[in-house]
């Protein structure tokens, strides 16, 4: 159900979660589904959910949309007072299948590379400096990270 939305998000470098990798707007969103007052319209929750969804979406339109409509689609005959418990099963969902699809990008290969010491100071300074690891800095820099 969302796994062309969850290969967008992963494609873009959207948010992530825990050490699955899993993008948050999905999670977002339907946590914002899962704190919503019960005395809330139906409509207001869902659009709540997709403003949240959005904006961890990293502009991309095409999954927005499309997260829209299975939201429409699979909360269009369900009870608001049901809404929450239908939730935490698409959120269920979410997970498993961006489990699934990102366990196929992990990184298993490691190359190693002989520095000097000054060397390895400089690169390690030039990380901190971007907020990220040593090896994400690298990766960047080779232009495999964005």
């Amino acid at each position: 159900m969302f796994q062309d939305i969850i290969k967008r998000l992963t494609k873009i470098n959207a948010p992530v979660a825990d050490k699955y990798k899993i993008p948050i707007a999905g999670i977002k969103a339907f946590d914002k589904i899962l704190n919503s007052q019960n005395d809330a319209s139906k409509e207001a929750i869902i659009i709540s959910a997709i403003e949240e969804f959005s904006k961890y979406a990293h502009g991309d339109e095409e999954s927005v949309k499309e997260f829209e409509n299975i939201l429409w689609k699979e909360f269009n005959d369900v009870p608001i007072q049901d809404m929450k418990q239908k939730a935490k099963l698409l959120q269920q969902l979410w997970k498993t299948e961006a489990k699934i699809i990102v366990k196929h990008k992990k990184k298993t290969r490691i190359i190693g590379i002989r520095l000097t010491e000054e060397e390895y100071q400089e690169l390690l300074e030039k990380a901190k400096k971007q907020g990220v690891n040593l090896s994400k800095y690298i990766r960047w820099k080779l232009g495999l990270e964005t």
